[in-house]
């Protein structure tokens, strides 16, 4: 039992997280020119790569186009909910 709740609240804050840059950070990032949006996305993505290092070995590059990113991101935002309601569903 202790194994699945684990599960399900790592996946959920995953997928919260995710969320997150989906609709507040990344719309954010779009707004600005492109040196900035450099300039901001760079640290801001090597913060996140200790929590992401096995999406970002998994997409083969770390040097993705903002726009691609963005959209990739929403399909890992996706999979993270998918994988706490399926948490969710086998605990209850």
């Amino acid at each position: 039992m202790f194994a699945g709740l684990l599960a399900l609240v790592t996946a959920s804050a995953f997928a919260g997280a995710a969320f997150y840059i989906n609709i507040v950070e990344q719309p954010a990032r779009l707004g600005l020119d492109d040196k900035n949006l450099l300039a901001q996305w760079k640290p801001s993505y090597a913060r996140g790569a200790a929590m992401q290092a096995s999406l970002a070995v998994a997409s083969g590059s770390r040097w993705i186009v903002v726009e691609t990113w963005g959209r990739l991101h929403a399909v890992r935002t996706g999979l993270g909910i998918a994988a706490a309601l399926a948490y969710l569903r086998a605990l209850s």
